[in-house]
């Protein structure tokens, strides 16, 4: 196989990092993915600083030794904490979130207020902070952390009444009336988009990094000349239940994913 023709890896602690891998197959629909979801591990946000080091570093050298071109870590607690460490250690390109957050977020906010809505351990590192004021230094930033969402999310409880009090507990934490953008600062948090909408009453532009991680994804591969021909060959894998895959699977994908294979945990 040609180095072209290689898997991009993707990885997340759990399904979060789909919603990226979506992205990925949409815009790159002749690139293999190669999708760890850590659900061993899950969720990342409340744990130290040293464990998600440690996490996404086993990951990606796992991958790497899968043969992978290119790695995603599609996560932003893990590339908040670990993305300059990571990539001082494989010889691979490895592409985070947060950057491309950032930018969305200035793009449609300019030096207006943006919220952040992160896991603990994002909100707690100031990632987002500092790269929003490393492209607009004048925009006010406001963080929330929501350790709620990702048990939710990875449990499959986005449509209840639970999602739907958490949410709100979060958002009104923030003064959605002043906010020009509101970032989702964690590749779980999409898949409550329509209730975080609700809990906004659509008065603020929600940023979603997928998209912008996708393209420059997309401009990365291209300008190296590793872009694939195809076909396609997807692979998913978890280091631990592979239940909460098998339903993105199912309901996001329509099953057109292979069926995700567990793993023992990486480390």
């Amino acid at each position: 196989m040609s180095v072209a023709e290689a898997p991009i890896g993707v990885f997340d602690s759990g399904i979060g990092g789909l919603t990226v891998a979506r992205e990925l197959i949409w815009r790159l629909p002749r690139e293999s993915l190669l999708y760890v979801a850590d659900t061993a591990h899950v969720p990342y946000g409340e744990r130290s600083p040293e464990e998600i080091r440690a996490f996404a570093s086993a990951i990606t050298r796992w991958l790497v030794a899968q043969g992978c071109k290119l790695v995603v870590m599609a996560c932003n607690t893990s590339t908040a904490l670990a993305l300059e460490l990571v990539q001082a250690e494989v010889a691979v390109p490895v592409v985070g979130t947060i950057t491309g957050g950032a930018q969305a977020a200035v793009e449609a906010a300019g030096a207006g207020t943006i919220g952040v809505l992160a896991t603990a351990a994002t909100v707690a590192s100031g990632a987002y902070p500092r790269a929003i004021a490393a492209l607009a230094p004048a925009a006010r930033v406001l963080q929330v952390a929501c350790p709620d969402f990702v048990p939710l999310v990875e449990a499959g409880r986005i449509g209840t009444t639970d999602s739907y009090n958490a949410v709100c507990e979060r958002v009104n934490q923030l003064p959605v009336l002043e906010l020009d953008a509101l970032v989702l600062g964690c590749t779980h948090y999409p898949f409550l988009s329509p209730v975080i909408r609700m809990a906004t009453e659509e008065r603020t532009y929600l940023v979603d990094p997928a998209l912008i991680t996708a393209r420059s994804v997309a401009a990365l591969l291209k300008a190296r000349g590793l872009r694939a021909a195809g076909p396609a060959r997807h692979r998913l894998v978890a280091t631990g239940s592979t239940a909460s895959v098998a339903r993105v699977n199912a309901t996001k994908f329509r099953g057109r994913l292979p069926a995700p294979e567990q793993i023992a945990p990486l480390t």
